[in-house]
């Protein structure tokens, strides 16, 4: 028996979004893709056992997290894995959302509660997340929340290379 999963999914010509709820996003990602003149990426995955509408609504890149964990089982034996399957496109100026997108219970100590999303030259080193992480919730606990992260170089508003954290293809930075 296949595992249901639920795939959140960004089209490359708006930022609108979509979660797929089915056992194989990858066929349904192909046919979008050949029938439409736009790409679909997929962003993020996890096992879920409820259905959605399937219809696109426009929401920023977290807003749309915050939607597609909403509809995750609070606890299941799967918890943590939910982690990004392929590079998303970089991310236009947010728009008003059209569409109801539900805020998130997002449980303590997930890596939303401490770091957002952000260009590239606002990206926080790499050194210093991990230090305010331990020093806020211990090394154990900091590693826990990074362990989906991928680190990478980029380049500050200076021109300066810096090692920083990417997830999901998005650079991160802490929250103020």
């Amino acid at each position: 028996m296949a595992l249901t999963m639920a795939t959140l999914l960004k089209r490359s010509d708006a930022a609108l979004y979509r979660i797929y709820v089915g056992t194989d996003p990858v066929a349904f990602v192909e046919q979008l893709t050949s029938e439409h003149c736009f790409d679909v990426h997929m962003i993020l995955h996890a096992p879920v056992t409820v259905q959605t509408d399937g219809t696109w609504f426009r929401a920023s890149m977290e807003q749309a997290i915050a939607a597609f964990v909403n509809i995750l089982p609070a606890r299941t034996e799967y918890e943590g894995r939910v982690g990004p399957v392929a590079e998303p496109v970089a991310e236009p100026v947010a728009e008003p959302v059209t569409e109801p997108v539900v805020e998130s219970e997002v449980s303590e100590g997930s890596i939303w509660d401490h770091l957002v999303m952000c260009p590239t030259r606002d990206a926080t080193k790499a050194k210093e997340v991990r230090g305010v992480l331990i020093q806020k919730l211990g090394k154990r606990s900091a590693d826990h929340l990074l362990s989906n992260t991928k680190p990478s170089v980029a380049q500050d508003a200076s021109g300066k290379k810096n090692r920083v954290l990417k997830l999901g293809g998005s650079y991160l930075k802490l929250k103020v």
